[in-house]
């Protein structure tokens, strides 16, 4: 009887030992979290998008993606070369190896280049009659916008694409298109017709 209970609790304490051996068994990785890739510039320049990485570990890769769809959860597709055209991208960061490393997947967007317009002749004429000719302008959009011509009075602020004929102090608009690689703009100009003196 004694011996049975000696057997017992010896074999408790074994499974015991067992038991703790096992729930104290346990490796880990240790992982810098150093990891970040900055860009220089979101806008386009006609060159592959320049970026810095920063990754605690000597290796790492970097891949890229077009990002289309849902916004908060795009659809991705991988592509060979480092984006160059205005559109919405992923960059995916690996830092480490098998073993020990860390990762990040950030979107971004390479925006169009905003030019400007800048109306270089005064509309400005004496009452004759006839309508006001067409301003010239000129632009940062190297691309042959399209660009559309409006008028307002002074007075009202109405905009048209009828030039105005009539006495009175006006306000023309040049509105250049959106292009491939910038955006609509748009220059403003004063002028008036006048009283032809008597």
């Amino acid at each position: 009887m004694k011996r049975n209970l000696l057997y017992s609790i010896v074999l408790l304490l074994i499974v015991s030992c067992i038991s703790c051996l096992v729930a104290c068994s346990f490796s880990f990785d240790f992982v810098d979290t150093s990891i970040e890739i900055e860009f220089d510039s979101f806008t386009y320049t006609g060159e592959p998008i320049e970026y810095t990485i920063t990754c605690a570990m000597d290796e790492y890769t970097v891949k890229w993606y077009i990002a289309s769809g849902d916004e908060e959860d795009p659809t991705l597709e991988e592509i060979d070369y480092i984006p160059i055209e205005p559109g919405r991208y992923a960059v995916y960061l690996f830092c480490g190896d098998e073993e020990n490393h860390t990762s990040i997947t950030n979107c971004f967007e390479i925006l169009k280049i905003t030019p400007t317009v800048t109306v270089t002749r005064d509309l400005t004429k004496v009452y004759d009659g006839e309508v006001v000719s067409e301003p010239e302008y000129t632009t940062t959009n190297t691309e042959s916008p399209t660009a559309t011509f409006y008028y307002a009075s002074k007075s009202d602020y109405i905009w048209s694409t009828t030039a105005p004929s009539t006495v009175g102090q006006y306000v023309v608009k040049v509105v250049t298109s959106e292009t491939d690689h910038y955006l609509e703009a748009e220059g403003i100009a004063q002028f008036e017709i006048t009283y032809s003196a008597v």
